[in-house]
């Protein structure tokens, strides 16, 4: 039997069980619990104790790993569940494998060789913004986290070592493995005239291997879409908190002269990723697209403009993600956002992403169809 049909069989027969037991509290004795694999009962226990609830997904799933064999997969709520397993010596892996609908997996069949990967996309960036050279572009993962717990924990049902009546128990603590940067943009012209944005960074990972918690050494372009342009930065009506947190960046943020405040209009965004190929690389390019209501397209640079590196992204981007390795404590990586104006990455404007009223001159005439085109790759089994 190969891979895809074990897989297939498995998860038709998962399907089959939530459409008969579907907002059922499992116990050991419940009719619900899965159709046998084997004679052991296994208790899967998942905590979520330092996880915010808004995150959580709805539900998990295991890969139990035994030796010579094609892993089972099995379905729970996030909370957990019942498993009947064979006699074997198991060493699970449990993720959110069915729960984004941007990302895929391959190579299922060995557990070091699991790999969770951003599917492929195009957009206008593409055709308009010149691409980095070389690195393809991928979709952002969404909803933007994507938990796993990949800790080596070993699961024998040996009878010889069981009492009768005794249930085996794992135990997951699932973290997400996507992080969030946050980047701000002042001194944008004609934020009002934008009808619709998107965004790019590059020097990205789209891949992230669980078992060895590693990245793929390949760079790669994520396309996101969290933008939101922002009329007259310095009179919109933020917060206490917010204002003393720019002022931790520039105390002059106020002030009307471009070359000392956060002047003009304002471009603030978000986006999600495994993290960059190579943390100490500063040569990383982030770019915010617009199109008007006349279908005209624009987009501004930053960490690479006409020709030329700058490190202005990938610097401020080590540094969020907390000291010289790039592998800082959650402190350390509030602190760098805190001390940077509340936002990961600040950017100036300098004149590069500037969107005129219409009717106007200049920009590319596009199809408003071709701004949410996109061509995802469904996962292969290998």
């Amino acid at each position: 039997m190969n891979e895809s049909h074990y897989l297939t069989t498995a998860y038709i027969g998962i399907i089959l069980l939530l459409c008969s037991c579907e907002n059922r509290e499992l116990s050991a004795d419940d009719p619900c619990v899965p159709v046998p694999t084997g004679n052991k009962l296994i208790e899967v226990v998942i905590h979520w104790e330092n996880t915010p609830v808004n995150t959580r997904p709805d539900r998990m799933n295991v890969l139990w790993y035994a030796a010579e064999q094609y892993p089972y997969i099995g379905d729970y709520k996030s909370a957990g569940g019942y498993e009947m397993l064979s006699d074997d010596l198991f060493t699970p892996l449990c993720t959110d494998l069915y729960g984004n609908a941007s990302l895929d997996f391959r190579n299922t069949d060995v557990r070091e060789s699991l790999e969770i990967f951003n599917i492929p996309r195009k957009s206008l960036y593409n055709e308009y913004a010149d691409p980095v050279p070389g690195e393809p572009t991928v979709a952002e993962a969404t909803p933007y986290s994507y938990y796993v717990d990949s800790e080596a924990q070993s699961v024998d049902m040996d009878t010889r070592l069981m009492r009768a009546g005794d249930t085996l128990r794992v135990h997951f603590y699932p973290e997400n493995v996507l992080r969030e940067f946050t980047f701000l943009i002042y001194g944008v012209e004609g934020a009002r005239n934008m009808a619709r944005n998107s965004g790019a960074v590059s020097g990205m990972s789209a891949s992230y291997f669980p078992a060895g918690k590693t990245l793929a050494d390949k760079p790669s372009t994520i396309l996101f879409s969290r933008i939101t342009p922002i009329r007259d930065g310095q009179g919109y009506n933020w917060t206490q908190v917010e204002k003393e947190l720019f002022a931790r960046k520039n105390a002059l943020w106020q002030d009307s002269d471009s070359f000392k405040g956060w002047t003009g209009d304002w471009v603030t965004g978000k986006f999600s990723t495994f993290g960059p190929v190579d943390a100490a690389n500063r040569n990383i390019r982030l770019t915010v697209e617009a199109m008007t209501d006349g279908s005209r397209y624009y987009y501004g640079a930053w960490g690479y403009w006409y020709g030329k590196w700058e490190e202005t992204v990938g610097t401020q981007i080590l540094g969020a993600m907390g000291g010289p390795n790039g592998k800082g404590t959650c402190a350390e990586q509030l602190a760098w956002r805190e001390q940077n104006g509340g936002f990961d990455i600040i950017l100036y404007n300098d004149g590069r992403l500037v969107v005129p009223e219409e009717p106007g001159n200049g920009g590319f005439i596009v199809g408003s169809d071709a701004w949410d085109d996109y061509i995802p790759v469904p996962g292969k089994m290998n």
